[in-house]
């Protein structure tokens, strides 16, 4: 039946539709092309506006759990003298107030872990991270308090961040 069909056409109608035809799938190959590329261009667009504003929640949250933890410290008189008699001679510091003293640290580390785990995951940008990196780095690994109790600490952290806080101490 085929065979009868492109007899009856002219020859060269037949050979100019092929070529016609050709032509159209070659147009078809390049939107086809284009259509991926536009696609691809959309979905890094996405991704790109996804992550930041992951990274802007992610932070926003870090900022108001930190806040929380100050503020919980700062509207308690006798948290906030354990805290700043603690961090200068945590000996000075009577049992139950160590202990008091020594959850607040926890939780401080604990929430510094969380930033650098973030951090390492992409979560927290790099501009974030700076602020948290020389808090750690500086102010929390330099007191006396903290460096007292640090040993007590270490173990409960990854060691990832627990490496991270040592070179920082160095």
């Amino acid at each position: 039946m085929q065979g009868e069909f492109s007899q009856r056409l002219p020859r060269e109608t037949s050979s100019t539709m092929i070529l016609k035809l050709k032509k159209w799938a070659q147009i078809a190959e390049v939107i086809g092309a284009l259509a991926i590329i536009v696609s691809l261009i959309y979905v890094a667009n996405e991704v790109r506006h996804n992550t930041e504003a992951t990274q802007a929640a992610t932070f926003q949250q870090m900022v108001q759990l930190s806040a929380s933890a100050l503020l919980a410290i700062a509207g308690n008189s006798e948290l906030a003298d354990i805290q700043r008699r603690g961090a200068r001679d945590p000996d000075s510091l009577t049992e139950q107030e160590q202990f008091r003293y020594f959850l607040i640290v926890r939780a401080q580390w604990r929430g510094m872990e969380a930033a650098y785990f973030q951090h390492q995951h992409g979560v927290l940008g790099d501009s974030e991270w700076s602020s948290y990196e020389s808090l750690m780095c500086g102010e929390l690994s330099s007191l006396i308090g903290q460096g007292a109790t640090w040993e007590a600490h270490r173990h409960t952290l990854s060691p990832d961040f627990v490496t991270f806080i040592e070179g920082c101490r160095k």
